[in-house]
């Protein structure tokens, strides 16, 4: 886990890893919390943020893409639909 994100709004947890995943955790009953969704991001994406206004995951990572500048960074924008 590279970073931890809390919404008390929603109860959801979220952790980005630099495997390319997302985790969302959540309190499945009073005590009892469980992954409820890995969500697919892009390897090494991993300093996160979370705006609790929009309830919106922001995932900054490297750009690995071919002729990409050196020090190219891109921006992952996770919401619910």
């Amino acid at each position: 886990v590279d970073a931890t994100a809390f919404d008390k709004e929603t109860g959801l947890a979220f952790a980005s890893n630099a495997d390319g995943t997302l985790t969302i955790i959540g309190e499945k009953t009073p005590g009892e919390f469980a992954v409820l969704e890995t969500v697919n991001t892009a390897k090494r994406a991993k300093t996160m943020a979370l705006d609790p206004t929009t309830h919106t995951i922001f995932i900054g990572g490297i750009r690995d893409a071919a002729g990409s500048k050196a020090g190219a960074f891109t921006v992952l924008v996770v919401g619910k639909q």
